[in-house]
């Protein structure tokens, strides 16, 4: 028997259905997710379905907070260890699509 219990000889149990589109959508988030870094990059976009250029946004991120903790620390206290927060390279970066604003996914620093 083909574990639709003889109910229709056509159709497929929902469960086996959801679980494989499970496995494969997780699959392909996490091959999308390693492909980023600090700069833009070309990805299909899941949501719009276009192959696009994707926009990066620079935030805050731990790295940042440390190297400031770390300058402040240091001696830096007149305004110096706020730099980190003016360079791009030590920040996380957002990749977000052009067309339709979803998130593709977000470069960590630390």
């Amino acid at each position: 028997m083909n574990g639709n219990h003889g109910k229709n000889p056509g159709c497929v149990n929902v469960l086996s259905v959801s679980f494989l589109q499970l496995c494969f959508v997780s699959f392909n988030m996490s091959v999308a997710v390693r492909s980023l870094g600090d700069n833009p990059v070309q990805i299909a976009c899941p949501q719009c379905h276009q192959t696009v250029l994707s926009k990066v946004d620079h935030s805050a991120g731990l790295l940042t907070y440390l190297l400031c903790g770390g300058l402040f620390f240091c001696g830096f206290v007149l305004g110096c260890c706020l730099i980190p927060f003016c360079v791009d390279r030590v920040k996380d970066a957002k990749h977000t699509c052009p067309s339709c604003k979803t998130v593709l996914g977000i470069y960590k620093r630390l």
